[in-house]
């Protein structure tokens, strides 16, 4: 829908990359130079690479479509618990990912980032095996404060703030984060609407109706 990533052989560095092409529309060609900035604002805060967020390498427009090349990383979480036939993950397995994206977040929220739309096929994996991860797609990301989009998150892992239409912020990838570690540690998704109203049933299901006065506030 957004774009396609395609990995490529850079004949200058002599490396591999992937390359991400973003669909040439007006509405992706912002978002696509929101993306790019987001990453290049927090790689220039992380020049030793240590907080678990995509290396960008290259930014270009080739033929009207804003391009980025990245470094070249492993599977991610939904193809690895695919690969183990979705089998639950150990929690002595799980602790250090959920930590290193708990990491990874705390990094973006303290300088005025919010992922939004965190979800395993946005948690790749680094070579090695079920060691480390690095977050990546800020496609659909902005800054505290200028948020664009109503509609936003992959359903299994949208906050609640987001599905009934208030301010949101920083903790919806929390919310994400907790969808994911329980995914993983279960082997299928916690709340696995197939609308939003099927979404908010199962939510109530586990914590009850929404306050009063938060359900004035959508």
């Amino acid at each position: 829908a957004f774009g396609q990533v395609i990995r490529c052989f850079d004949h200058k560095t002599k490396q591999s990359v992937a390359l991400k092409v973003i669909v040439n529309t007006e509405i992706m060609q912002e978002q696509g130079r929101i993306e790019v900035g987001i990453i290049q604002h927090l790689n220039s805060l992380d020049k030793a690479g240590n907080e678990h967020i995509i290396r960008g390498l290259d930014f270009f427009i080739f033929r009207r479509h804003i391009c980025a090349t990245f470094e070249i990383l492993g599977q991610n979480l939904y193809e690895y618990s695919r690969s183990i036939r979705f089998r639950p993950i150990a929690s002595s397995a799980m602790k250090p990912i959920a930590q290193q994206i708990l990491s990874a977040l705390a990094f973006c929220h303290t300088n005025g980032v919010v992922h939004c739309d965190m979800k395993p096929e946005n948690i790749l994996l680094t070579p090695g095996g079920f060691k480390g991860i690095k977050v990546i797609d800020f496609g659909s990301s902005c800054f505290v404060g200028h948020q664009r989009y109503e509609y936003i998150q992959s359903r299994f892992y949208r906050a609640p703030e987001v599905i009934l239409g208030v301010q949101y912020g920083p903790p919806m990838d929390i919310w994400s984060f907790g969808c994911i570690v329980i995914e993983m540690m279960i082997g299928k998704p916690i709340f696995p609407g197939n609308d939003e109203h099927e979404q908010l049933d199962m939510l109530m299901e586990v914590f009850g109706p929404p306050p009063k006065d938060l359900l004035m506030k959508c």
